[in-house]
């Protein structure tokens, strides 16, 4: 109820929505290169909404890094199956399976870390592209470091997520 201008008024609004949809099946196979690169395959699409730069986002979270150190390939039926378009079903399969496979991959990344920290591996956090005691930041090794302990091949998962699953990311009432 700011002062008006015409037709204009000065103000502060917010908006909230709720999803009534759900996730479409999906899975991701994730690649972790000795040499700290991060990439993805999913047999998802990416129409112009997005997509990608989603599917980063969440492995950039997962392991403390930034958005642009990651590799997301979709587009291919050679790339493991995901769900159509449709009805804002892509977002959030795709961040389940992504979701799934970056945690699945730290925490074999941190069992390796914890050797080299001579820490348990429950306390290690990924952060700032570096793999840290959360207790003590300062007892750290780089990310690239961690990840040239995986040996000379990539760390390879593949995780999935089923249509209908529970989960709090995708679930049918998301906001």
């Amino acid at each position: 109820k700011g002062p008006s201008r015409g037709s204009i008024v000065d103000g502060l609004g917010m908006a909230l929505h709720t999803w009534g949809g759900t996730a479409n099946t999906s899975s991701c196979l994730l690649k972790v290169y000795p040499d700290g690169g991060v990439e993805s395959f999913c047999g998802t699409q990416d129409l112009g909404t997005g997509t990608r730069t989603v599917c980063a986002q969440v492995l950039a979270e997962t392991f403390g890094l930034e958005v642009d150190k990651i590799r997301i390939n979709v587009g291919s039926s050679k790339y493991p199956n995901s769900g159509a378009s449709g009805g804002s079903t892509t977002v959030g399969a795709v961040s389940e399976s992504h979701r799934r496979a970056g945690q699945d991959a730290i925490e074999k990344i941190f069992a390796l870390a914890a050797k080299e920290l001579e820490v348990d591996p429950t306390v290690l956090e990924a952060v700032g592209g570096q793999i840290r005691d959360s207790a003590n930041p300062s007892k750290s090794i780089s990310w690239r470091k961690a990840c040239s302990l995986i040996g000379l091949k990539p760390l390879e998962v593949t995780s999935n997520y089923q249509r209908g699953a529970a989960s709090p990311l995708s679930s049918s009432g998301v906001g």
